[in-house]
């Protein structure tokens, strides 16, 4: 598929999903106000909402930060994914296939996609072995568990031979080079000796991605067989084990539809919970739960989220390593708790039949419509304890207050939690300042903040390392000229590193032109008349004498080559109705562009922040390329910054009175630019004892006095005279 058809596939895409919908999902709160969403940014930390959803334009804006974008380039900055996995999720979500295409494929996806083959044949096989012969005891010990042959097929649990060589040769008999087994943690290569298979006389869980994609196994040793009891894939390309939930594919569209989920210690609690019918339930894996593992989970729609634990020591300990990595991001509406009877296994209670039909489950699900707010299930019986048990409780509770990312919530949980104890506010507030303080000092883990808030306050830092070498405008994707140029805007914000010494005057003057392009091109993307009406304009700035921003000129030329594209279809067919080339179709086009990037080679990203004119001042650089990646990365951030200016230069055009009287003022200040610059370089070239044509030179002199004496401001510093 060409990029072009690619690109109306994604524009197919934009217009199917609706981005309302999407941004529900995943942000707590979002209300209608008149035609438009309204809520609290997810990206970084307000009290009064000012994100907006504009359904009408398939857009995102948010009037704290900047963050603005179209539908993919939201979950791309939510969930952390690429362009093509933004499109690939969004396209599932809507039961549309993602077309294959001729120029995007790279050797890295073609070594990824042999890796999900590899494993998606080696569950096939393990689960046609637990079916076998092979695979009697294994059954054995699933039925006297009391899982069904509907659940484990469900799951696609499997068995893995004893011999210890049923993976290899079934791989070379296929034709399968061994790395591929090797790659993706099937098999182990000695360095003497045969290979052999990592999983030998083990039941076998295939751990699947939120897609739905076999990515590594765990497996467990019968009763009474020697060996770890339970063995994981190892750290692959694909398996990383702190950043995946057990059972999130089979749960994810009961959590979009309930939003709810609950959340368990291992994969058979899962799997009986999905029998009893609780199909919401997921599992993280043997690890403690981390922030990643709450935007995973967030990602599904879910606004509520309930722990299942053991009702013991270990329990409480699981549970609170568990909110420490839950609580920060902020993202859930509800959080509770569910702590089982002493000695009570969730698999066992949700296996067990019980009522008057022998329903599996029924006395879980009983307890599951009881259970606690997080902070009751922490502060339960704390006035039980004695003296020291109750200062290591509160020291443990505190601990997770110090994780809760609203300041107002968390000030008033520590006064409950003190009231909940029996003890005074004072010494509990005493407390929670020195742990506070210990933690900013280092002597003990400091909270984590909250990825969104991180993200944001991030903006800056990401703007100063970012490269200063520029993609021609004409160039392929990767390939660039390294720039020095200054910026003054940027500069003056603290955001670009140091530049030669400049007069005030220039400075001002690049700043007011780039500004006027701004301008222009977000009015062109609301009034496409204005790309004809400009030509002239637009293609001189191709040629080199354009804005000196990288993403601007980017976006620019997307503008036009769109325009054109658009133009030569309607010659073709005079049936077509053109589409709006508009800020949703130019970072459309910028973001296949960027997809092209990543698969081409390494991902090496530049700065994105955005600046006071709309557009990312990171772009500029400080000439400094050596940390980033260089040409790449400057590829990069030009992508980056382009897309995210389409969108806000286009919504500040459209606030305005009159798009094309915009225009016209911005245009009428780039000439005026002109003019004064080709008279600074008549003076310029007087001073230096050149002899230029006199009308030129008295022209020159009658600018600079004009503009001398307005109210716009005087001489610049230095300026030549004559």
């Amino acid at each position: 598929m060409s990029d072009a058809s690619f690109r109306h596939f994604v524009d197919r895409l934009k217009e199917t999903v609706s981005i309302e919908d999407v941004v529900s999902a995943r942000v707590p709160g979002m209300k209608r106000a008149g035609a438009e969403w309204k809520g609290c940014c997810p990206f970084h930390d307000e009290r009064t909402a000012s994100f907006y959803v504009v359904p009408a334009k398939g857009l995102y804006h948010c009037f704290g930060c900047g963050a603005s974008g179209d539908v993919i380039g939201f979950v791309e900055a939510f969930d952390g994914v690429t362009f093509m996995e933004a499109v690939e999720e969004l396209a599932a979500s809507c039961g549309l296939e993602v077309p294959r295409r001729k120029s995007g494929a790279s050797r890295e996806d073609a070594r990824r996609e042999r890796l999900y083959d590899v494993l998606d044949r080696a569950a096939r096989l393990y689960r046609k072995k637990l079916l076998g012969p092979e695979g009697e005891a294994a059954r054995r010990y699933l039925e006297g568990r009391g899982l069904e042959t509907a659940a484990t097929e469900a799951f696609g649990l499997g068995w893995a031979p004893v011999d210890g060589r049923t993976l290899v040769q079934a791989a070379r008999a296929a034709g399968i080079e061994l790395s591929a087994l090797v790659d993706a943690g099937l098999a182990k290569k000695p360095a003497q000796g045969e290979p052999f298979d990592f999983f030998r006389g083990r039941l076998i869980v295939p751990i699947r991605d939120a897609r739905g994609r076999t990515i590594g196994f765990g497996g467990r040793v019968l009763p009474g067989t020697d060996g770890p009891k339970y063995l994981n894939t190892g750290e692959t390309e694909l398996f990383q084990k702190g950043q995946l939930v057990f059972g999130l594919d089979l749960a994810g569209e009961t959590a979009r539809h309930t939003r709810h989920l609950v959340l368990m210690e291992g994969y058979t609690d899962v799997i009986a919970a999905h029998q009893a019918g609780l199909r919401q339930a997921v599992a993280v894996l043997g690890t403690a739960t981390t922030q990643h593992h709450a935007r995973l989970l967030r990602r599904t729609g879910a606004q509520r989220l309930t722990l299942v634990f053991d009702g013991d020591a270990v329990g409480r300990a699981a549970a609170i390593k568990a909110l420490r990595g839950l609580l920060p991001r902020g993202e859930f509406e509800a959080i509770d708790a569910l702590a089982l009877p002493d000695g009570q296994d969730p698999c066992d209670m949700l296996v067990e039949r019980s009522g008057p039909g022998g329903t599996r489950g029924a006395r879980f699900l009983a307890l599951l419509e009881k259970p606690a707010d997080w902070f009751d299930f922490l502060a339960d019986g704390l006035d039980r304890r004695s003296p020291q048990a109750l200062a290591d409780a509160i020291d443990e509770v505190l601990g997770v207050l110090a994780v809760v990312p609203n300041p107002v919530e968390r000030e008033a949980r520590v006064r409950a939690l003190a009231e909940r104890a029996g003890l005074s506010p004072s010494s509990v507030e005493a407390r929670f300042a020195v742990l506070a303080k210990g933690a900013a000092q280092g002597t003990r883990p400091a909270a984590p903040p909250r990825e969104g808030a991180a993200r944001a306050e991030g903006l800056a830092a990401r703007r100063t390392s970012a490269t200063s070498a520029t993609a021609s405008p004409g160039a392929p994707s990767g390939t660039s000229a390294p720039v020095d140029r200054a910026a003054p805007a940027a500069r003056a914000r603290g955001l670009a590193g140091p530049a030669a010494p400049r007069t005030a005057a220039a400075s001002r003057d690049e700043t007011r032109e780039l500004r006027a392009w701004a301008d222009l091109v977000g009015a062109a993307l609301v009034d496409n008349g204005l790309v004809e009406m400009f030509r002239d304009r637009f293609e001189s700035a191709l040629d080199g004498r354009g804005p000196r921003h990288d993403g601007l000129l980017l976006l620019l030329e997307t503008l036009c080559a769109l325009y054109d594209e658009e133009e030569e279809v309607l010659a073709q067919r005079p049936a077509h109705v053109p589409l709006p080339v508009d800020a949703s179709r130019v970072a459309s086009a910028l973001g296949v562009a960027l997809a092209d990037l990543e698969s081409s080679g390494e991902d090496t990203r530049g700065g994105d922040g955005a600046d006071g004119d709309g557009f990312a001042g990171g772009a500029f650089g400080s000439g400094d390329a050596a940390g980033i990646g260089a040409a790449r990365a400057a590829r990069r951030a030009a992508l980056e910054s382009a897309r995210g200016a389409a969108v806000r230069l286009e919504r500040r055009a459209q606030v305005a009175d009159d798009v094309r009287a915009l225009a016209e003022g911005a245009h009428a200040l780039l000439l005026e630019l002109e003019r004064e610059r080709s008279a600074a370089e008549v003076l310029a070239a007087a001073a230096r004892g050149a002899d230029p044509e006199l009308a030129r030179l008295e022209a020159a002199n009658r600018l600079f006095r004009t503009r001398s004496s307005s109210p716009k401001g005087g001489a610049a510093d230095g300026r030549p005279t004559h």
